[in-house]
């Protein structure tokens, strides 16, 4: 399952890229391009007047004076030459760390930025070592990920899988497992391996997460010399965080068997799910919830994320005569599910009964 996971998370983002260049003006070429003294500030909690920051340009522009600007209220420019600029930054009076974009850019010259970080109130060093790796706006489906890279020049990889499926590969393989995913979608759609890598700061959302489960952003850095090799330093970051649990329902589901086939009976209104695996399958994850969860997410891979045509109400019943060995044992489960965008997941506990067919 962990293969399918990033598998479709890998296409996922493959997509998007390609999608997102469509409908947008062509870029010029230029051969100029702004010369960075420092690509990173870190600055300390008390803040600082008139700080100087070094910057030229190369190429045919060269001399000109860039426009200088920053979307954060502590941070503020002034002095801007042809050579340099001048900021002032307020002290930071909170808890956390804070960082911040200075965004340069003039006519004829590609646009660069340089990161801000700011140590918190407590006068420690900013925390993150290579990426600042935030989640916010959880559900029980959905998250904002918003991955800030110390350097802004690094090309980076970012998915999100749940911890458990993380764990079972550790860091190495995961990194392992996620570029030879890269070079073979890479190869069946025909598109350069950079495509699934990001840079700079990004804002990005990930969706169709099961409900009251713990999950993983993992970032690590990525990019590919001129022979299309991946190049990367093994390090590897993460924050972990769990989605919401489902608003429960009062329904109770009464469960039978007739030879092959399982019957349901729903106690109140509301969509469920139902289906019957082996009594060994069963037994190989730590919660029931656990168990239909994932029989969801197969649902969805199978499915491209619908899973409309396997949600029951009231009373209903299903064949299993072509899965069921004679002499095994199995359990038959139901369990309420709503099919939500932020809302959606288990409704009920799982209901189930043991049997021999």
């Amino acid at each position: 399952m962990m293969k399918d996971s990033i598998s479709r998370l890998l296409c996922a983002a493959i997509a998007l890229a390609l999608c997102s260049c469509e409908g947008k003006e062509p870029s010029f070429d230029t051969d100029s391009l702004f010369v960075l003294e420092e690509k990173v500030l870190n600055i300390g909690r008390e803040g600082g007047e008139n700080i100087q920051v070094n910057y030229s340009i190369s190429g045919p522009k060269a001399g000109n004076t860039a426009t200088v600007i920053c979307e954060e209220s502590w941070i503020s420019i002034s002095k801007v030459y042809n050579s340099s600029f001048r900021i002032s930054v307020s002290p930071n009076t909170g808890d956390e760390d804070r960082t911040a974009r200075l965004s340069l850019s003039c006519d004829g010259v590609k646009d660069a930025s340089i990161l801000v970080i700011q140590s918190n109130g407590n006068g420690s060093q900013p925390v993150f070592k290579n990426f600042r790796i935030e989640v916010s706006e959880i559900t029980t489906s959905t998250a904002s990920v918003k991955v800030t890279p110390k350097d802004a020049s690094v090309f980076y990889h970012y998915s999100v899988v749940s911890a458990s499926d993380f764990e079972s590969l550790g860091s190495d393989g995961y990194i392992s497992y996620v570029v030879d995913e890269i070079d073979r979608l890479s190869a069946i759609y025909g598109t350069d391996p950079e495509n699934f890598l990001n840079r700079n700061v990004q804002t990005l959302p990930a969706s169709s997460l099961m409900d009251d489960t713990e999950y993983c952003v993992a970032v690590f850095d990525l990019s590919y010399d001129a022979q299309k090799k991946a190049v990367y330093s093994g390090e590897l970051e993460k924050v972990n965080f769990r989605t919401k649990k489902a608003a429960q329902v009062n329904m109770n589901l009464e469960l039978s068997m007739s030879g092959s086939r399982l019957n349901v009976k729903a106690s109140a209104s509301g969509t469920y799910i139902f289906d019957i695996m082996s009594a060994e399958l069963m037994d190989d994850f730590a919660r029931p919830e656990d168990a239909v969860r994932e029989y969801v997410k197969t649902v969805r891979n199978a499915n491209y994320g619908d899973i409309s045509a396997y949600l029951h109400s009231g009373n209903s019943s299903g064949d299993f005569a072509d899965y069921l060995e004679e002499g095994k044992k199995y359990i038959a489960w139901a369990a309420g599910y709503r099919n939500d965008e932020k809302e959606g997941g288990l409704t009920t506990s799982v209901f189930r009964i043991e049997f021999t067919y």
